[in-house]
């Protein structure tokens, strides 16, 4: 979903236009653009958005994976980068694959992308993280089982010099400077799992499964608010976007100039478009959505 411009054409299935932040209208998405993107992630300084599209077959072994794309002219042309999550480290378990999110550090221009494998029967976990410093063209995977590491990690972001992820039980975010060890923080509230970050350059949200949403300006202190029937954020142009659906069912789009409070701005019927908490990003005057 792309305000300000033509539309990046890299979600799955739907994207909308808006010239104005407020309007909506549906775009189709166009052709030899990557299928099945699960994450997607900005870096500012050139100008590239990165998505890691899915490939294979779920539930088999060694059989799927991700493939990083790059498109520096929003979305009309890609580039095809390394493979990433292509095998399992117990190989004698039939997996699927899950990339959790997609960040971009622009201290060390380094792309971090957060994988699960479950395995079949949602048992034993496994969670790597994967580093690229040459735009998806390479990347390196750090060790199985880090240290401190949620079994269960989602969207990992880059705010304040450290890295970010939600995924813990009972109100925890977990932080590290270097991707390998990390640690864990009490939100202040004993909550459900905040399962999506966004952040601007002086605040974080944090988007739960239990029916809130947690703010914060130093990573530190948290204020928890209502559900919004919102499930997931971007930041950009001086103002938050969020998306999400009611229960699954009506897909909701609502802009914020704060964080806090939030006017709705379209709203899409299940069999037309839907959102729930999707991954998002903002650049080059674009707001990317993806939905289904």
């Amino acid at each position: 979903i792309y305000p300000n411009g033509a539309p990046l054409q890299s979600t799955n299935t739907i994207t909308n236009v808006s010239q104005n932040n407020v309007i909506w209208t549906m775009q189709p998405t166009g052709a030899n653009t990557p299928t099945d993107t699960r994450a997607q992630a900005y870096n500012p300084a050139t100008g590239m958005f990165m998505v890691m599209s899915y490939f294979g077959t779920p539930g088999n072994a060694n059989n799927q994976g991700f493939k990083a794309y790059t498109s520096l002219d929003k979305g009309q042309t890609w580039t095809a980068g390394a493979d990433i999550a292509t095998s399992h480290p117990n190989p004698q378990y039939l997996y699927t694959v899950k990339c959790n999110g997609l960040c971009y550090n622009p201290t060390t221009s380094t792309w971090l992308a957060v994988v699960q494998f479950i395995n079949t029967g949602n048992t034993s976990p496994f969670t790597a993280t994967y580093t690229s410093t040459n735009d998806g063209q390479g990347w390196t995977e750090t060790t199985y089982g880090l240290t401190g590491f949620p079994s269960d990690p989602w969207t990992p972001i880059f705010w304040k010099g450290k890295y970010w992820v939600g995924g813990g039980s009972g109100g925890t975010i977990y932080s590290s400077t270097d991707t390998l060890t990390w640690s864990a923080s009490s939100l202040g509230v004993q909550v459900g799992t905040v399962v999506r970050l966004s952040v601007s350059d002086d605040a974080m949200i944090g988007w739960g499964n239990a029916d809130y949403h947690l703010y914060t300006t130093d990573g530190v202190t948290w204020t928890q608010f209502p559900e919004l029937n919102i499930n997931n954020s971007t930041w950009g142009n001086g103002m938050w976007v969020g998306w999400g659906a009611q229960n699954g069912n009506t897909s909701y789009i609502k802009t914020s100039t704060n964080g806090i409070n939030w006017t709705q701005r379209q709203a899409y019927a299940p069999a037309t478009i839907q959102l729930h908490d999707n991954t998002g990003a903002y650049g080059n005057g674009q707001f990317i959505i993806q939905g289904t």
